[in-house]
C-alpha cells in the first residue's frame, strides 16, 4: 500500500496514512533500537476493509535495528 497506493486485499485506492509514532492509549507505535533510541512506525491503512500495514518510517533506522535484533535463523521461532 506505501508504494502503490491500493490496497492487496480489496484493491481500494483508499488508503490513509497515519505517520509515527502515532499514541493508541499511553503507548506509542515505535520499535526501541536502544537505551532512549526509537524507529518511528508509519501505518498505511484502507478505509474499505481496514487491512493495515507497518512501514519502518526512515530507512536509515533499519541498519540500527538489525544491529539490535539481527536476523532470524531458526523459523522454529515463528508462533
Amino acid at each position: 500500500m506505501k508504494h502503490n497506493r491500493k490496497c492487496p486485499k480489496c484493491e481500494s485506492e483508499e488508503i490513509l496514512k497515519i505517520p509515527g509514532p502515532a499514541t493508541v492509549g499511553k503507548t506509542k507505535n515505535v520499535i526501541s533500537k536502544g537505551f532512549l533510541s526509537r524507529a518511528n512506525i508509519d501505518r498505511y491503512v484502507c478505509s474499505i476493509c481496514g487491512f493495515t500495514e507497518e512501514w519502518i518510517a526512515k530507512a536509515n533506522d533499519l541498519v540500527d535495528l538489525k544491529k539490535k535484533y539481527g536476523k532470524i535463523e531458526d523459523l522454529d521461532e515463528f508462533v
